[in-house]
């Protein structure tokens, strides 16, 4: 990949797919050579990534080697697809992006799903991997314990009743 580096506010395809149009549309406004009318919107994401690698948006070449790099992460980032029972905050999300960039791969993408029937918890699945780390999994998995527990605690009350 490029010498580049991507902040953790892009964190998902579909920013990467944002920020592409976004240069496109950039690009166009300057090789117009009109510049007359309002220059597109630049989003904080975009602004971001230029801050951080010290890139001129308004120069041809430095938008050119952000190009480089929002083609490179459309064509071979890591994608990794993680559910959550409801929707996360937004800190959550970029805790996680964070951790897998520093610790599996420096330019690696999520994709955040919704599985309310997970309970609790999350679920991750890479491209040869899943892992489930859901409340309803660890209900599963537990079961036998579980009833055992509900048992006792339903017999203790009942006699509890019958005493009194």
């Amino acid at each position: 990949m490029a010498q580049l580096s991507l902040p953790e506010v892009v964190a998902t395809r579909a920013d990467v797919l944002r920020l592409h149009r976004e240069l496109e549309a950039l690009d166009r406004y300057f090789s117009s050579g009109l510049q007359s009318g309002p220059a597109p919107r630049v989003s904080k994401n975009l602004q971001s990534i230029a801050r951080d690698n010290s890139v001129d948006l308004n120069d041809a070449e430095g938008r050119e080697s952000i190009v480089a790099l929002i083609r490179e992460l459309k064509d071979s980032a890591p994608v990794l697809h993680m559910s959550f029972a409801s929707d996360p905050p937004a800190n959550v999300v970029l805790a996680v992006v964070s951790w897998l960039r520093r610790e599996a791969h420096p330019f690696a993408l999520l994709q955040v799903g919704v599985q309310p029937n997970i309970a609790g918890g999350c679920t991750l699945r890479g491209t040869s991997k899943y892992f489930d780390f859901s409340l309803r999994r660890h209900f599963k998995d537990h079961q036998a314990e579980l009833s055992e527990a509900i048992s006792t605690i339903s017999a203790s009350v009942a006699s509890e009743e019958v005493a009194s």
